[in-house]
């Protein structure tokens, strides 16, 4: 997790900033916009120690180094292109001469070779020369002066991630070849399976529509025919001669026992 503290020197969100990583970081971000360039005079940490700083413009930059920055941003008063000031510093006020130079160095090669923004600067300056525990510890310093940057949106030292990439949803595939065979459906969704007929029920048709008959075990009436209202007493010779009351609706007498 990386801690990021903000502190708006005149209350706005737009005006000078302080811009720092926590109590472990030693690179330290003033953003002054050309209107307030007076107030490097004013903050200690900035008038009085060697610094990098970054002029941005619409679309271009320049990149410099100086050991007095109030009077550096007045001479550069007289470009039009830039309108912020971006200034690092050393936590501590660490960075000397060949220090602040190899910073400068490690700038304007970065931004050079990322082509993020054009450079006002013709090239980069030559590398001082300096011992392997320093430039160590210089390249951990610039580390958290692009980190800083980038938190302040600098287009300078850092590519920006691209956005993840929204893949288009492709329609299903149909093979007509071999079509898949139909969804079952919720049991309560089925059609009802349609009813065996009994093995003792026989169909006779007469003029007035079909009755079913079921051997009833009534020696009297062998036939009864089955109704939704229930079984009545029928004989098969009045059916067979057009005398069926079922097709009519007249309910017949009911078997005894029933």
């Amino acid at each position: 997790m990386i801690t990021i503290h903000t502190s708006f020197l005149n209350d706005t969100f737009n005006g000078p900033r302080h811009i720092f990583g926590g109590i472990d970081s030693a690179c330290h971000l003033y953003i002054l916009p050309r209107t307030n360039i007076s107030m490097a005079r004013t903050i200690d940490d900035i008038a009085r120690y060697p610094a990098v700083y970054v002029l941005m413009g619409h679309g271009e930059a320049y990149i410099g180094q100086t050991t007095n920055i109030p009077v550096r941003l007045r001479h550069h008063m007289k470009k039009s292109f830039w309108h912020t000031a971006y200034i690092f510093i050393s936590a501590y006020h660490s960075l000397f001469g060949d220090d602040i130079r190899f910073i400068e160095h490690l700038a304007i090669q970065r931004a050079m070779s990322l082509h993020l923004t054009p450079l006002r600067n013709t090239e980069a300056p030559a590398r001082p020369r300096l011992p392997g525990y320093r430039v160590a510890e210089l390249e951990t310093f610039f580390s958290q002066l692009t980190l800083l940057a980038e938190f302040a949106g600098l287009p300078l030292f850092t590519v920006p991630e691209a956005a993840p990439a929204v893949r288009a949803r492709r329609p299903p595939v149909i093979n007509t070849a071999h079509p898949l065979p139909p969804a079952p459906q919720a049991p309560h969704l089925q059609p009802p399976a349609p009813r065996a007929p009994h093995p003792l029920v026989t169909t006779l048709r007469s003029p007035r529509g079909p009755c079913l008959y079921s051997e009833s075990g009534n020696r009297h009436n062998p036939y009864s025919i089955l109704t939704s209202v229930g079984k009545f007493s029928h004989s098969r010779q009045n059916h067979q001669k057009g005398r069926c009351k079922h097709a009519c609706g007249v309910k017949l007498r009911r078997q005894s026992g029933e």
